[in-house]
């Protein structure tokens, strides 16, 4: 399966849809209706922050609940925009240091990825292991933390913003507040708290989901901020090079979600053929029970038999 899919990685070719391309306009606000691509889109998210570092910094703000005043928050993996990334250097997340103290790694996440829990402990673990290198010492160590933007559900995520630490089971103690995973699911806006709802991560939650530009200039009207985020949205998906690379992360999760159905499909089928072979072995239980009632008859008769026919050979001797 593997080497089908590289095969099918370096056959296809991502071709920009020139229907997609935006009109000519000066300023995002002229234009209405749907926008070409998806805001969760996960390249398009990695440039928008990386291009626009007061949307990242006010972003981070909403999402660790930060004073925005005096925040500082350095991006640690930039990426040459537009061009080709290999799968194997294909990370999209973003790992910032936020007022020198404090390491995040923020990824959005819209594929429903089955391995995502171990994957964000990893990522975690590697960006708080990291400020470790071999043989130094464990002093003054700055807390890290991941945070998923998922726009799928995940077990025992059931509400808006989820904040994860280690703590003790029974009196729920915190062991550590130096490793703390955050999840900011974009499924469960409607169980967003009174809070939440006047809050900028609200705001920011609403604008992942956004679909057409009448939501985001909506948007703007309540919080001024998420306007230049909507302009960055806007500049990027006039670049050629930038959608090139959005349209070939959405064939990528494509390609991985036909190969998700392909399998789903494969183990359904897998799973009738298994009901019908128990079904088939509980027919053959039932006839071999049968069948041994029936031996077990047989020779119960054959023994009648042949004490009768030692009674008549007995009468015919006298």
């Amino acid at each position: 399966m593997e080497k089908d899919y590289e095969t099918h990685q370096k056959k296809t070719t991502v071709r920009t849809d020139l229907s997609r391309k935006p009109p000519a306009v000066n300023d995002w606000h002229e234009l209405s209706g749907k926008i070409n691509y998806s805001l969760c889109n996960d390249y398009l998210f990695k440039a928008m922050m990386q291009t626009d570092p007061e949307s990242l910094r006010y972003m981070i703000s909403c999402l660790l609940g930060l004073p925005l005043e005096n925040l500082t928050v350095q991006l640690q993996n930039p990426i040459e925009l537009g061009e080709k990334i290999e799968d194997k250097d294909f990370f999209l997340d973003l790992k910032v240091l936020i007022n020198d103290e404090i390491l995040c790694n923020v990824e959005m996440q819209v594929w429903n990825h089955v391995y995502w829990e171990p994957r964000s402990l990893a990522y975690l673990c590697r960006t708080y292991s990291g400020q470790f290198p071999h043989g130094s010492q464990y002093t003054n160590p700055k807390p890290a933390i991941h945070v998923g933007i998922l726009n799928f559900p995940f077990p025992n995520v059931n509400k808006l913003y989820s904040q994860h630490f280690m703590m003790e089971k029974d009196t729920h103690t915190i062991f550590s507040s130096l490793l703390q995973i955050n999840v900011l699911s974009l499924i469960h806006l409607d169980k967003a708290t009174i809070a939440e709802r006047s809050s900028g991560l609200f705001t920011w939650a609403r604008f992942f989901r956004a679909e057409t530009w009448e939501e985001l200039k909506m948007l703007e009207k309540e919080d001024e901020r998420i306007g230049a985020a909507a302009e960055s949205v806007y500049r990027l998906t006039c670049s050629e090079k930038i959608r090139y690379q959005m349209e070939a992360r959405e064939d990528y999760y494509l390609t991985i979600n036909s190969y998700n159905t392909a399998i789903k499909e494969l183990d359904e089928q897998l799973a009738e053929k298994d009901e019908q072979l128990a079904e088939k072995d509980e027919q053959l239980a039932e006839r071999d029970e049968q069948l041994a009632a029936k031996d077990k008859e047989l020779a119960a008769k054959t023994a009648q038999i042949a004490e009768l026919r030692a009674q008549l050979e007995k009468l015919v001797e006298k």
